[in-house]
C-alpha cells in the first residue's frame, strides 16, 4: 500500500504483534495493552485490554520517518513484523536484512535510598518498546521512525537483579538487556523506486546485567508515594519508565519504555520503621509514564 505527500516519509503498521493460541491458530494484536493482556492474563484481547494501561502511543498506527526537505517522498508499507517485511500490496519490500553486533539496551532501573530494599524483575520483552531508526543512507543522518516491540522469554522464566537489602547509602542500578539488532534495506516508491534503511532490536539474548551508577530521575515532590515502614511497594500493571539514550547503535541514538507487567516489576522495600515516600518525576510512582527515586 503506497501514499505519496510533500509531507515527508511515514510507515503504517496494521498490527503489533502475532500471539498463537497453541493449536496454529492465533490473531493479530493491534495495541500493546492488548498483546501485554492478551499475553500475561490469557484474556482475549478485547476483554483484557479494557482493564489495562492504554499503551498504544508507545507504537502509533503510523511510523513517521521525517524527510530531509517538504518536498520528500511517503513511503506508507504493511508489514506482519518489522523483520519479515511487507505483506498484502504492500509496495516496500524488504530486499536484505544485515545483523549488527549485540548491544547492551536499558530496560529499567532501581533507585534505593540508604535502608531501602527492593528488586527490579525482568522476564520477557513484549512490556519494553524501543525506537526505530531509519536512514536514507543507511549509515549516517538517522532520524526517527517510530517505536517497536517483540515477544522474547528468558530462558530461566525470570531474571533479575536478585532480591537488595537495604544499605547504609544510597544506591542506583541501571538494567541493560543485551540485545541483538539488525538492520533492514526496502525499496519503496513503484515505480520511482528509492531506499530506505532501518534498524533496531530483533531478538534478545536472555542476559540482564545490573550496573552501578547513572543519573537518578528528579523528584517532584507533588508525585509521591507514602509506603509505611516495614511493608513495600510495586508499581501497578501499566505503569511504565521511559529512558532516553538508551542505546546506541550505527550512529543511530534511541530510547525504551518498560511498562509493568506480571513478566516485569519494580519493587522497593522500606527497612525503616516510620513511613518513607517514593517519588516520580513526571507522574504518580503507582501508574503512569515516570521514572522513581526513593527518597531517605
Amino acid at each position: 500500500m503506497l501514499a505519496r505527500s510533500a509531507e515527508g516519509m511515514a510507515v503504517a503498521v496494521d498490527s503489533l504483534a502475532w500471539e498463537p493460541d497453541g493449536d496454529g491458530s492465533g490473531r493479530w494484536l493491534s495495541s500493546p495493552a492488548a498483546r501485554l493482556t492478551r499475553t500475561v492474563t490469557g484474556q482475549s484481547a478485547d476483554a483484557a485490554a479494557d482493564q489495562a494501561e492504554d499503551l498504544t502511543h508507545e507504537r502509533p498506527a503510523v511510523l513517521t520517518l521525517s524527510a530531509a526537505d517538504p518536498s520528500g517522498s511517503t513511503v506508507s508499507a504493511m508489514w506482519d513484523q518489522p523483520r519479515t517485511g511487507p505483506k498484502g500490496k504492500a509496495r516496500c519490500v524488504a530486499r536484505e536484512r544485515s545483523d549488527q553486533p549485540v548491544r547492551p539496551v536499558v530496560v529499567g532501573e532501581l533507585h534505593r535510598e540508604r535502608r531501602w530494599g527492593g528488586e527490579f524483575v525482568y522476564s520477557n520483552t513484549r512490556s519494553t518498546s524501543w525506537q526505530v531508526g531509519w536512514s536514507e543512507s543507511g549509515v549516517t543522518d538517522w532520524k526517527l521512525a517510530g517505536s517497536a516491540s517483540f515477544a522474547k522469554a528468558a530462558d530461566d522464566d525470570a531474571v533479575s537483579g536478585g532480591p537488595q537489602r537495604g544499605l547504609e547509602r544510597a544506591k542506583h542500578e541501571t538494567f541493560y538487556a543485551e540485545m541483538e539488532f539488525a538492520r533492514f534495506k526496502w525499496r519503496c516508491g513503484e515505480p520511482d523506486w528509492e531506499d530506505v534503511y532501518t534498524v533496531e532490536p530483533v531478538d534478545w539474548t536472555g542476559g540482564l546485567d545490573p550496573r552501578e551508577g547513572g543519573t537518578p530521575a528528579s523528584c517532584n515532590r507533588a508525585m509521591t508515594a507514602p509506603v509505611g515502614g516495614g511493608r513495600y511497594f510495586r508499581r501497578g500493571h501499566g505503569a511504565s519508565e521511559t529512558h532516553q539514550a538508551a542505546f546506541g547503535i550505527l550512529g543511530f541514538t534511541g530510547s525504551t519504555t518498560t511498562a509493568a507487567a506480571e513478566v516485569v516489576s519494580f519493587q522497593w522495600n522500606n527497612e525503616e520503621t516510620h513511613t518513607r515516600y517514593l517519588c516520580g518525576d513526571r507522574d504518580f510512582p503507582r501508574h503512569g509514564n515516570t521514572r522513581v527515586v526513593s527518597l531517605p
